[in-house]
């Protein structure tokens, strides 16, 4: 186990006891970018160091049922409420009777930072598709009042020709 992975649990665990969350978000950040540790450690990490993040992060990295049984132990009787449910959330996922959830919003300033900007120009094109609609609406009831007013009984030839013309109706 190289040394970075052992102060990575040792960091982790201080993070548990002063109940840092910046700290923690620090050691999940590495454990889910650079580690040699199992997601199996991963997992005893996450339930001994108390940690909801860590723990749906490794839940999230496995990718099947099979995967699953390798990772969870086999009695989870010892386990907090909280770890039940993130296991079951996921092998409901896994098993296709739930959609997974969406991915959790990462806790390093640069990625808050890209997420929301990414979040503001999908704002910017949903409007901007908005006041498309809004401008072809407001054509179309130009062009409604333009003709109501020339079969309002003002124009008796553009009347005849509407209502003679087999296509316009």
């Amino acid at each position: 186990m190289p040394e970075r992975d052992f102060t990575v649990e040792k960091l982790l665990e201080l993070a548990d006891y002063l109940e840092s969350a910046t700290l923690e978000a620090n050691c999940i950040h590495h454990l889910g970018q650079k580690t040699a540790f199992s997601l199996a450690h991963q997992f005893e990490m996450a339930e001994t160091y108390h940690s909801n993040k860590l723990m749906i992060q490794v839940c999230a990295s496995i990718k099947d049922a099979y995967e699953l049984d390798e990772v969870i132990p086999k009695d989870l009787d010892s386990f907090c409420n909280t770890t039940k449910n993130i296991v079951m959330q996921r092998t409901f996922e896994l098993l296709g009777i739930r959609k997974p959830r969406s991915a959790p919003l990462p806790e390093l300033p640069d990625e808050v930072f890209e997420l929301r900007m990414n979040q503001l120009i999908d704002q910017v094109e949903v409007q901007n598709h908005h006041g498309e609609v809004l401008a072809d609406q407001a054509e179309l009831l130009y062009n409604h009042m333009i003709t109501d007013f020339h079969f309002s009984g003002r124009d008796n030839a553009a009347e005849t020709i509407v209502r003679d013309d087999p296509l316009v109706k």
